[in-house]
């Protein structure tokens, strides 16, 4: 399972972003967890949001870049 503002990218689609909120979906009449994830956009003024199956989302590891 991921953390809220964990950074993650869905494995299909390739949308990234951060996770703020978690849910569920009934798959074959089983409840399977599921994440919301704020999406980056090159448009801040944007805001889009994805939910979709925890299976289907990897972390990404973040890398912060520091003026030397």
């Amino acid at each position: 399972m991921f953390n809220l503002d964990e950074h993650v990218s869905h494995k299909l689609s390739g949308y990234a972003g951060k996770v703020v909120a978690y849910g569920h979906q009934i798959v074959d009449g089983t409840y399977q967890p599921t994440i919301c994830v704020k999406v980056s956009h090159i448009m801040a003024s944007q805001h889009i949001f994805v939910e979709d199956l925890v299976s289907l989302w990897e972390r990404v590891e973040q890398t912060i870049k520091r003026n030397v």
